[in-house]
């Protein structure tokens, strides 16, 4: 009787770690949002090829206009994933 009770009253096991491993708990995923940016950066790119007048302007624009956008869009992602308040 006990070790029937016993097999009856076991309970699957569930891993946890069927999840992702750069998935958190709040559902965050980093290779998602890495997909996201390599599609927008493609996306672009092919805007840039396609339309020539889009080529000439940004051809137009200094570089360090586009490295200063890019660290300020960096330091606001990175303050707010890793550095917000909880």
């Amino acid at each position: 009787m006990k070790g029937g009770k016993k097999n009856m009253a076991k309970k699957k096991r569930v891993s946890k770690v069927t999840k992702d491993i750069t998935c958190d708990s709040s559902g965050y995923c980093g290779h998602r949002v890495v997909g996201i940016k390599l599609a927008a950066i493609a996306f672009i790119l092919f805007l840039i090829t396609v339309w020539p007048a889009l080529m000439n302007l940004v051809h137009r624009i200094h570089w360090g206009w586009f490295l200063g956008a890019a660290i300020l869009f960096g330091i606001g992602a990175a303050n707010k994933n890793c550095c917000g308040k909880k």
